[in-house]
């Protein structure tokens, strides 16, 4: 069973839930991406402004991307003004890779299937890759939630999925991403069946915004 409950601010957020029947609070459980790649490297034209001798070279250590956990990796670096064309590399070779059809800027600019950027000046530029969707975005029109500030579930179900304390956003575990780039946060878990009342958060601290104002009740029942 599935059910999707939304809220809207200054971004969307989605929360899905697959409710499982069961005596006890089941752990949440993990949205499992593909296997971990041993690297993934950012390529492109732009590889010898952040430090490295070749272009295109899904070898290179210096842009290897940084994992992030739940299959994200990012790497921040600094790029002179000018055009630049890049993709991902998975493991070091080009067996795997991806580029403009994994772009998730609304109408991106691409050469074949590079992705391209334009600096009007120097700027800090940090590239993204989510290894579960194969999703691509880059700062020049993307920027995440802080981690602290993520949308998390909270409720009255939290202590019997396992959480310290229930309508506690700094117990709450159920934790949302934007796994797809596209400012939608979502969450998948386990949860227990019966009656239950929930709220989204909007961040870690106990003085975060929470939506819907009103708690919204979330019912399973085995049939």
């Amino acid at each position: 069973m599935r059910m999707i409950a939304a809220s809207k601010r200054a971004w969307s957020i989605i929360m899905i839930f697959s409710l499982v029947m069961s005596m006890l609070g089941i752990p949440p459980s993990a949205v499992h991406a593909n296997s971990a790649p041993k690297q993934v490297t950012l390529v492109g034209d732009l590889q010898p402004a952040l430090g490295h001798s070749l272009e295109w070279d899904p070898t290179a250590a210096v842009t290897t991307m940084k994992d992030m956990g739940n299959g994200a990796y990012s790497l921040t670096g600094l790029l002179p003004a000018g055009t630049y064309e890049y993709k991902i590399a998975i493991d070091g070779d080009w067996t795997e890779n991806y580029g403009s059809a994994n772009y998730t800027k609304p109408q991106g600019s691409n050469q074949g299937d590079n992705i391209v950027i334009k600096l009007d000046q120097d700027s800090e530029v940090t590239f993204y890759y989510n290894h579960g969707t194969h999703r691509i975005a880059d700062s020049t029109y993307y920027t995440p939630l802080a981690a602290d500030k993520l949308p998390r579930v909270i409720g009255s179900f939290q202590s019997g999925i396992g959480e310290a304390v229930n309508w506690s956003p700094a117990d709450a575990r159920l934790i949302m991403q934007d796994s797809d780039y596209d400012n939608m946060y979502t969450v998948t878990a386990d949860v227990y069946g019966g009656d239950h009342e929930y709220q989204i958060a909007l961040g870690s601290d106990a003085a975060s915004e929470v939506y819907p104002a009103n708690r919204e009740a979330l019912t399973y029942r085995k049939t």
